[in-house]
């Protein structure tokens, strides 16, 4: 498989008075380098098996000068150079092949181009070569080799000078590396594993803060007084176990089990229904309820003895 080169590529090398040239639509890229100065000298680096060398072929009549055909020579490494004469001829030949090397050691190489007529013009368009490892095969051409297209050329396309030939520079096609920058990507990690470790220490934080407030709530809770206990201790009367109107009665004349004392004026309407008061007899005891089995009597109504809280 054989690679195509323009004339306008960075391996070639150009020394003496060239210019650029170009029709488009007929010429490869539609460019074309040129020179009409005999010694002029393009050099081709490349690595290959073998090379080819094409052109274009102008009339030998220009601008009402017979001009001539072009000649031009060709060298590999140094072997004997090889000349060619363009065919004479009115019209234009596009994509016409002026050299082909014999088959090349396996390597790198140089071919040199030189211009030896001083009149007509040397039109180079592109070289085609077979690369390092390749099968060495016929070279191809982006169009026909030694194609017989004849066109005219206007006077009006003149060539176009380059400036200072044997120090401009000629247009390389540089060859860009792409680099997979991974440095928002390592970021984006680094940022999401310290969000989540943020997020676990908050959450950690906030548990701990509300345990310990539950814990000190129970604490309180443990610990605070029992106002009733104290206000009962507080407030209580001793001689008295209620504020309700108690009816006076005579304090027992014997202290022990079942001593009652009977209740001679008890003031019924104080404590207790008027008629229970003329019908039943009431006693007051002291003795913590003991009672002897049967119940009390008939017509007989029993008080329990006073409460007392003993501290």
């Amino acid at each position: 498989m054989s690679i195509t080169l323009d004339d306008r590529d960075f391996s070639f090398t150009y020394s003496g008075s060239w210019f650029h040239g170009g029709q488009a639509g007929f010429e490869y890229d539609n460019t074309t380098t040129g020179t009409n100065t005999a010694g002029s000298m393009a050099l081709f680096n490349f690595s290959g098996v073998s090379v080819s060398v094409f052109g274009t072929v102008g009339p030998i009549h220009y601008a009402g000068q017979d001009v001539g055909a072009p000649i031009s020579s060709y060298q590999v490494d140094g072997q004997p150079a090889v000349t060619f004469t363009a065919p004479a001829q009115g019209g234009t030949l596009f994509h016409h092949n002026f050299f082909t090397s014999p088959t090349l050691g396996n390597g790198p190489h140089q071919l040199k181009i030189t211009n030896l007529n001083q009149s007509s013009y040397l039109w180079l368009d592109y070289v085609q070569y077979t690369p390092l490892s390749a099968t060495s095969s016929s070279p191809s051409s982006p169009a026909t080799t030694n194609s017989q297209q004849s066109i005219p050329i206007s006077s009006s396309t003149a060539p176009e000078p380059l400036t200072n030939p044997s120090s401009s520079p000629v247009p390389q096609t540089s060859v860009q590396t792409t680099k997979k920058n991974n440095a928002p990507v390592i970021g984006g990690v680094v940022g999401g594993v310290l969000l989540v470790v943020a997020v676990l220490a908050l959450i950690f934080y906030l548990r701990r803060q509300l345990n310990a407030q539950t814990v000190a709530g129970k604490t309180n809770v443990e610990n605070a007084p029992n106002p009733s206990i104290y206000e009962v201790r507080s407030n209580y009367d001793f001689s008295t176990t209620s504020n309700a109107p108690l009816p006076s009665v005579i304090p027992p004349s014997t202290v022990g089990i079942g001593s009652v004392s009977r209740v001679e004026d008890l003031e019924a309407d104080t404590f207790f229904p008027r008629q229970i008061a003329n019908e039943e007899q009431v006693y007051l005891h002291d003795d913590g309820g003991v009672r002897i089995a049967g119940g009390p009597l008939r017509g007989q109504v029993d008080i329990p003895p006073e409460y007392r809280e003993y501290l």
